[in-house]
Order: structure tokens, then sequence, then C-alpha cells
């Protein structure tokens, strides 16, 4: 009796004439057909856009500032932020400007730069323009942050040379689809520094951003998304822009003003995401369909929820023995 209902369970009965052929096949068989032939359950296409989670200009800021009625920014609240980003369904990258150190004039206890560095490696960036108030720190210094964060810059030269620890791009894939990502950092924004001619800091070159990138054209053009961090004002990359029709997204670095409106220059947007990393831009690239392309403004307000491994690093840095808490 067993064998009997063994055999009628796994055999599909007989139906009547007409009925769809996958009907009369063995109950074990039809799994395998549909994976075959695709039939079955539709999975959801993936999403078309590619995410630019941007921010720059911090200058070292470890807590949110002390805005009169709205304290905004601090690096727990943005690290909850990517932390979020990342779960959805858009693949993004996560992007730094330059300037997340504090400059010379207003530099702070070392062990500032240390938490910062390890701050920064927790909320796990994928590309950093490193600006010129990182740069002011000296070539030594920069090779042991690159050996740390994904720096990446075009126009930089040590000895003559692009530093193997800081490359000219960097790729990536995501849903599908190749970027290409490079930085640049304006000249002139480092030569100003008067100790930029001194001591060990003479090994450090800027070289044209221009001619860094047009060295870079052909693989920013063979890419679905191709992007540039540009340490510079918003003057010079409009003057930049239109020298290099290769690349699709412009990212301020320099002290940018905050826009919730991408501006563009010919087929490029040109992102401004905000002074002093007070907020973050998202900026949504459509590679079928540029023009669908969106930008949204997350500002860094108490309502955000904060990153508790960063609570904990900068709640020990202030209470440790060197704790000054940084203005």
């Amino acid at each position: 009796m067993s064998s009997t209902r063994s055999r009628q369970s796994s055999i599909a009965e007989p139906l009547s004439e007409g009925a769809a052929p996958w009907r009369r096949l063995p109950v074990w068989l039809l799994p395998i057909v549909l994976a075959l032939t695709g039939a079955g359950p539709s999975r959801s296409p993936s999403p078309p856009t590619i995410g630019l989670i941007v921010q720059t200009d911090s200058r070292g800021e470890l807590r949110p500032c002390h805005c009169p009625g709205s304290p905004s920014g601090g690096l727990s609240r943005r690290s909850g932020v990517f932390k979020q980003l990342r779960v959805g369904r858009e693949p993004v990258l996560v992007l730094d400007g330059g300037d997340f150190l504090p400059g010379p004039a207003d530099s702070l206890p070392g062990s500032l730069d240390a938490v910062l560095l390890e701050a920064m490696e927790l909320m796990d960036y994928d590309a950093i323009c490193p600006g010129e108030r990182d740069l002011f720190r000296g070539p030594t210094a920069l090779a042991g942050i690159a050996a740390r964060l994904p720096l990446v810059c075009a126009n930089l030269t040590i000895d003559g040379a692009q530093p193997v620890t800081v490359p000219a791009l960097r790729r990536f894939e995501r849903g599908g689809r190749s970027i290409v990502l490079t930085g640049v950092v304006d000249p002139l924004l480092y030569y100003r520094w008067p100790g930029a001619f001194e001591g060990s800091a003479a090994r450090l070159a800027l070289v044209d951003p221009m001619e860094a990138l047009g060295a870079l054209a052909d693989s920013l053009e063979a890419a679905d998304l191709s992007v540039v961090l540009a340490h510079a004002s918003l003057d010079r990359i409009l003057e930049m822009a239109p020298g290099r029709p290769e690349v699709d997204v412009w990212i301020q670095g320099h002290e940018p003003g905050l826009s919730e409106t991408p501006g563009r220059v010919g087929k490029a947007y040109v992102i401004e995401p905000g002074p002093r990393s007070r907020q973050i831009a998202h900026f949504s690239f459509d590679p079928e369909a540029p023009e669908k392309s969106r930008l949204q403004v997350l500002k860094l307000a108490r309502s955000r929820r904060s990153d508790s491994r960063l609570d904990r690093l900068i709640e020990g840095y202030e209470t440790g023995p060197a704790g000054t808490r940084p203005r």
C-alpha cells in the first residue's frame, strides 16, 4: 500500500484534454522546468540609479555645531545616515570632498587627528579627495592617512611622481554599472599657504588639474558614470567642466555652498553639498536617463539617528587625558 501511495504522489493526476502541458509533468520535475524556462515568481528589477552620498569641509568637527536654534552636523549623525542609506535598494558610493582635518591655523592636539581618522575608518568611505588643509600636514602624514583612508587625487605628486598610496582614479561597480571616480585639488588653494614651499612640504606638488584629467579621459569616457571630486571653488569648476565633456558629475569640495538643485554644465551635473558637513547630499544618478537624476539634501539635525560606535569614540576622546573639546 505504501509503495502505491508513493507512486501516486510522484505523478500528476490525469487532466482533461486541453490542460496546460506543464500540468502533466511529475511533481518533482516542476521546479526544474520553471527554473530553466524563467517561469515562476517575477523578480523586481534592479534600481536604475546609482547614489552618490557626499559631504565635505568638516575641518575636524566632531560634534554638532552650536548653531542658534538648530545644532547640526557631527560625525555620529553623519555615520548614522550613511548606514541608513547603505541598506536601501539603491547601490551607493560614500564620498568626502576634502578638508576633513583642521588646518595649520586652527590645529588642535594631535590626538584629534587620531580620533578623526579612526572615526572615518569606521564610516567606511569609498573615496576621499584630500583638500588643501589635509595636504598641509605634509608627505609623511599624508602617507599615514592614505594607509587608512581611500584617498584619490589625479594632480598630486610627491617627489615628482604620483604617490602609490593616492591613486589618480578609483574604479567601482554598483548595480551592474561601472563607475570611475577621480579627484583634483586647485593648486592655488595649496600654494597660497607659505609653508607649501618649506621643508618636507616642498616635496609635494599639485600639477594642472585639467592636464591630469585629460590623461584619464579614456577611462572616464568608458564608464557608465564618471565623477570628479573637485576640491576647488564653484567658479573654478564651472571653468573646467566645459573642457572635460566626458565627466558626468562634478562635486565641489572646497567651501561649497548649499544648493538643493544640481547645476548643469552641458550634460554634466555640478553638486554643491553644503558647508562644514552639516548636511549630506544624496545624488541619484540615472545612467540610462541622466535628465531624471535627482538631488536630496539631508540635514544632520537632532532628529537623525546617531552611530553608537562613534558616540563612544568621541566621548572617550573628550574625557581622556588630552580631552579638550574641539571648538
